[in-house]
């Protein structure tokens, strides 16, 4: 149901921290902002880096528009997707794509 949340829910995030690898470069790409349905976009690293870990969010989505889903494929390609919710959503929104490349 719209507008509510469940209660007792909770979030945990960890941090490891290390030497930053060489070339460390942080990738972004916005999706086309229109307001379809559904959206997806994509980036590569540059030539000769891996992709080391991968993240998306969603743009003017005013709780109507969710994330479905965030891969890494090849090694070196963030893909993310995105759709609205079953009632949908009549403004606009974006969908962005991370990601962390290094050698």
């Amino acid at each position: 149901m719209q507008g509510t949340s469940p209660a007792g829910w909770s979030a945990t995030a960890i941090a490891v921290c290390a030497t930053a690898p060489a070339g460390l470069e942080r990738i972004v790409v916005t999706g086309t902002g229109a307001s379809d349905p559904s959206d997806s976009t994509f980036k590569s690293c540059p030539a000769g880096k891996g992709l080391y870990s991968a993240g998306a969010d969603i743009n003017a989505g005013n709780g109507q528009v969710l994330l479905s889903a965030v891969n890494i494929t090849g090694g070196t390609t963030v893909r993310v997707g995105a759709h609205e919710d079953a009632d949908g959503f009549a403004g606009s929104w974006s969908l962005n794509a991370y990601g962390i490349c290094a050698s």
